[in-house]
């Protein structure tokens, strides 16, 4: 997640986060493992959780440590397909997001609220938004970035 970092234009005025959904990805041949009991794959999961939480933790602290404000974004869970199961496992990667933006009082962009048809899809792509889902990314994102006030150190979740 960091290796983009060195790549922050210079004069920027905020940041937004979007990552998790490639880690998530990453994940599924995990989630296709065999498991001989709940337990085994509560551990599974929790390992996964684990892991993406120490990764954000890290990039949240160095993308601070810019002193530009910042929002992070929850993962889209509306993909057309997405089978329930992984949706699920999708919510302990937006748990992890919605948390750690509390525990720092950020803005959060819920893109969860906001991709919400299969029409907000790329159809090349699945796991990309459309022109007609990033047309409503776009919106909501100059929207919040123009309203939030990010001298507060409050949660606020747009969508």
């Amino acid at each position: 997640m960091l290796q983009q970092f060195h790549l922050l234009p210079e004069g920027a005025t905020h940041l937004v986060l979007s990552v998790g959904g490639n880690d998530a990805l990453g994940c599924i041949a995990s989630l296709n493992a065999h498991a001989t009991s709940v337990k085994q794959a509560l551990v599974t999961l929790t390992r996964m959780k684990n892991d993406f939480q120490t990764n954000y933790q890290v990039l949240l602290a160095k993308l601070k440590s810019a002193e530009i404000p910042l929002m992070v974004c929850t993962i889209y869970d509306s993909v057309p397909g997405l089978p329930a199961e992984l949706r699920t496992a999708l919510g302990i990667f937006n748990d992890v997001i919605l948390s750690e933006a509390i525990k720092h009082g950020l803005p959060v962009l819920d893109l969860r609220m906001i991709c919400t048809e299969p029409g907000d899809y790329s159809s090349k792509s699945p796991i990309e938004p459309s022109s007609q889902g990033g047309e409503k990314l776009a919106k909501r994102l100059i929207t919040s970035v123009l309203t939030h006030d990010f001298e507060s150190t409050n949660c606020r979740i747009y969508w």
